[in-house]
């Protein structure tokens, strides 16, 4: 996040708190296993995330 900084504004949109956790070390798996997110949430989110790289130019 500290290269794309917009994934942390997504997440948030979701109430996940990655951008304010003391681990930071959480792969985008972990975060679906551990914060208990539909299927549906977890394909939005992957969703939002690949189209925001995509227009950054990762």
């Amino acid at each position: 996040m500290q290269t794309y900084p917009g994934i942390g504004e997504i997440l948030n949109r979701y109430e996940i708190g990655c951008v304010t956790c003391k681990v930071g070390v959480c792969l985008l798996k972990d975060v679906v296993s551990i914060h208990g997110l539909s299927p549906e949430d977890e394909a939005k989110i992957e969703r939002e995330i690949n189209d925001h790289l995509a227009m950054k130019g990762a």
